[in-house]
């Protein structure tokens, strides 16, 4: 199980936690947004981060992926990623603006899009669960 919430007095940043085999493990513990978790059966876990250039609200919000102790950004633009989905082949996606999707389609290779699950989301402006196999 994976979740986002308060860890300590910063009222402006959620952690991401991870609940397992009797044991709560927090992801993160720092100043920065961290919310929308999501976990498959391989023990991925995908969220949202507040680490883009500053918006009107303080930082965009931008994919992370937590694979094998190892934090990899996903997504790097100027506008909020959020809601991440994986689905237990690795298939990844997210909410964001079609621009965003458009750039970040750019910045990936054909490869990381089918093993993300970029090419899903190139096709909507929200989820869509109902393009990924079950």
């Amino acid at each position: 199980i994976v979740f986002s919430g308060r860890l300590g007095a910063n009222e402006h940043s959620d952690e991401i936690f991870l609940y397992e085999d009797g044991e709560l493990i927090p992801l993160t513990d720092d100043a920065v947004r961290d919310g929308f978790p999501d976990i498959n059966d391989d023990g991925t876990i995908v969220w949202s981060r507040g680490i883009g250039p500053d918006g009107p609200y303080g930082p965009t919000l931008e994919i992370v992926m937590w694979q094998d102790g190892e934090l990899t950004r996903l997504t790097d633009d100027d506008v909020s990623d959020y809601g991440p989905e994986i689905n237990n082949l690795g298939h990844i996606v997210w909410s964001s603006p079609s621009y965003a999707v458009q750039k970040n389609r750019e910045r990936f290779s054909e490869s990381q899009r089918r093993s993300w699950g970029v090419s899903a989301a190139d096709r909507c402006e929200t989820r869509c669960s109902e393009d990924l196999p079950p």
